[in-house]
């Protein structure tokens, strides 16, 4: 709610102050600033790999979790996690990144 709408149209790095050199990617990240205290640096990565997007979580200090309709929350690693259309990325203290659709 009062949340912002960024199209998914390439890589997407996420938190306080991000920083587009954390991971070689072959398309330079769209960076997302989220001026929250309890947010990391470079907290999140959301990536599209062929037909799927990815969640990726960049050794953020509080952690972020995948919330999916009907199951409980996890804990996203380092590795990239396959999103689908509905999920929550949960950042903590009630800040969410919602998967509305995939491109």
């Amino acid at each position: 709610e009062g949340g912002e709408t960024i199209p998914l149209r390439g890589p997407i790095i996420a938190g306080r102050n991000p920083q587009s050199n954390v991971l070689k990617l072959d398309e330079t990240p769209r960076l997302v600033a989220l001026p929250h205290p309890h947010v990391s640096g470079t907290h999140l990565a959301i990536l599209i790999e062929g037909w799927r997007v990815l969640a990726r979580d960049l050794r953020s200090s509080n952690g972020t979790y995948l919330r999916r309709h009907g199951k409980p929350p996890v804990r996203l690693p380092e590795t990239p996690v396959p999103l689908v259309p509905g999920d929550l990325i949960d950042l903590g203290k009630g800040l969410y990144i919602h998967l509305d659709r995939t491109p």
